[in-house]
């Protein structure tokens, strides 16, 4: 069973379409030894704290 998230959007949302999309727009980068994210994704990630 996929995690789900709703989003403002986006009601079902699973988290592996969610980190396909941040892989997309360049806020994690895919490499041979794992994933790295970048400083945007943290950035990013503040705007939803509140």
């Amino acid at each position: 069973m996929k995690n789900k998230i709703k989003g403002k959007n986006q009601e079902n949302t699973s988290y592996d379409d969610l980190f396909d999309l941040c892989i997309e727009k360049g806020l994690i980068e895919k490499t041979e030894s794992g994933y790295y994210f970048k400083s945007k994704f943290f950035e990013t990630l503040e705007i939803y704290e509140e």
